[in-house]
């Protein structure tokens, strides 16, 4: 019996063997490696059958439980449903005799449990170990002990005595030792398969992506591999370009980014070089490189990116700022000699004008005191003109030195009472004409961030427009008032009863 035995259980590791010689026997969602395990797992049952150990005429003991088993763990269900069939067939017509019965239970029981235990360990994810199949061989040659019981005439008293060592001990090791021997192969199998689908998927990228890519050996720099849009670009022909090396595509030596240092290829980071197309035409490119495993060597990986029109772009705006830089220090000195222009013109207009202007208003007195007694009314008030107009002068004189010094100076943003500054310009205003009588509104605590020299001068300019073109009012109304926007700010608001303007021709007052 023990021969038989071994015998069996070396046609089941040839079994083994066959799968690890074409692993696409396992790939189970092909109709066609369905069939084929069926039909090769109930083969190798008719061979075991074959080589049996005969108790009597009709009464065999072989692998077979072994065979379904692995049947039912290692291929898809279908397959394990063929290949029992096929057996139970051969074992009821080709062999028959009283060993009918529990021979076909054992095949079916065995490729059930298989199938279950198939199940479970797809559902777990767990990888099936040499005890989880010892003890799943335990439970099933058992099964086969209690299938002899359907012997006719009591047979099993004196069968089971005899088969129970063997059937306890050899057969669940064999099982478990060929189920081992089969996980090994299925590892194998599906790591076989994802390389197989990761390297399909790596070689659809590389064919059909638009970026050019390169594959080359880190040693020797020849040239291993160049995807479509790289054969495009360069010009060769993709057999030139597996016989040249990536010294040939360069035009120079490397030189880093203007704005990053220069790298190296193992980085993964751009690396900027000028490559030579074959048409001679030199384009500047950003390689970005690193390792790779392919075909079982480490090579090297690039990716090649045409910044041609980059570069050349980069350096226009870099030109371009630059000539902005010199135009901006340019027209800065240009405004800084205007400004030292204006206050030099305002300081010798105040000191060439103000003495014939004390001169006009000094004498004009003199002379109105000398004949004030002689002259009528109206040479007297052309006297008064002068003399007030002189003042003005000096007046308008001493507020453009004051706007020079101001313009001269740095703004500083302050909290400014508005309101305080519009009452003391209307009280100038008033001393100048006291015989005016100007209905005059200031919305008091009108506050604002702003510089109070520039704010001062501001109103004093709104104020004294409004005060000039209501001269000619019945009842000249001045208003200096708030009011809220529509985005939320506060708008300050100077309003007069004077004469206007059409607003259409606002763009050309000034």
């Amino acid at each position: 019996m023990l021969l038989q035995i071994v015998q069996n259980i070396t046609l089941i590791t040839a079994l083994a063997a066959i799968y690890s010689i074409f692993p696409q026997l396992s790939y189970k969602r092909n109709p066609r490696f369905i069939l084929a395990n069926g039909l090769i797992f109930g083969l190798v049952a008719i061979i075991a059958m074959s080589m049996p150990y005969v108790a009597e005429e009709g009464l065999i003991y072989d692998g077979r439980s072994i065979v379904m088993a692995l049947a039912g763990i290692f291929t898809a269900p279908v397959s394990a449903l063929l290949a029992a069939l096929i057996a139970a067939v051969f074992r009821a017509f080709a062999i028959g005799g009283a060993g009918t019965i529990p021979g076909i239970l054992t095949i079916f029981e065995a490729t059930g449990i298989g199938v279950l235990m198939h199940h479970w360990n797809d559902k777990h994810k767990i990888t099936l170990g040499f005890s989880s199949l010892l003890f799943f061989g335990l439970v099933i040659h058992l099964l086969m002990l209690a299938a002899q019981l359907t012997l006719p005439n009591e047979r099993w008293r004196t069968v089971i005595p005899a088969i129970a060592p063997a059937v306890l001990t050899i057969y669940p090791v064999g099982l478990a030792l060929t189920g081992t021997l089969f996980v090994q192969n299925k590892k194998h199998i599906e790591e076989h398969f994802q390389l197989k689908e990761s390297e399909s998927r790596y070689r659809s990228i590389f064919e059909n992506h638009h970026t050019i890519m390169l594959i080359s050996d880190p040693d020797t720099g020849s040239i291993f591999d160049a995807n479509p849009a790289a054969i495009e670009f360069y010009g060769w022909s993709k057999s030139q370009m597996l016989h040249m090396n990536q010294s040939d595509l360069r035009a120079s030596s490397p030189e880093p980014f203007d704005d990053s240092p220069a790298t190296g290829s193992n980085t993964g980071e751009a690396l900027n070089v000028l490559h030579r197309l074959q048409s001679g035409e030199i384009r500047e490119v950003a390689v970005f490189s690193g390792p790779i495993e392919y075909a079982g060597k480490t090579l090297t990986f690039s990716i090649v990116q045409d910044t041609t029109e980059q570069r050349k772009a980069e350096r226009l705006v870099r030109q371009l700022n630059q000539t902005l830089e010199q135009k901006v220090k340019d027209r800065t000195q240009e405004l800084e000699q205007a400004n030292n222009e204006l206050k030099a013109f305002a300081y010798s207009v105040s000191h060439d004008l103000r003495a014939p202007l004390r001169a006009i208003e000094g004498f004009s007195s003199l002379l109105r005191e000398h004949v004030e007694g002689h002259l009528d009314g109206t040479s007297l008030h052309y006297l008064d003109r002068i003399v007030y107009n002189s003042e003005k002068m000096g007046t308008l004189i001493d507020a453009l030195l004051r706007l020079s010094r101001v313009t001269s100076q740095p703004i500083v943003f302050t909290n400014v009472d508005l309101s305080v500054i519009a009452r003391e310009t209307i009280s100038e205003l008033q001393q100048v004409e006291p015989e005016r009588h100007v209905d005059v509104f200031i919305q008091d605590e009108l506050t604002a961030r702003a510089d109070a020299a520039l704010i001062r001068i501001l109103l004093s300019n709104l104020l004294g427009n409004a005060w000039k073109f209501t001269s000619k009012a019945q009842v000249a109304s001045i208003r200096f008032e708030a009011s809220q926007s529509n985005t939320a700010e506060r708008v300050f608001v100077v309003s007069d009863n004077g004469v206007g303007f059409d607003m259409a021709y606002a763009d050309k007052l000034f």
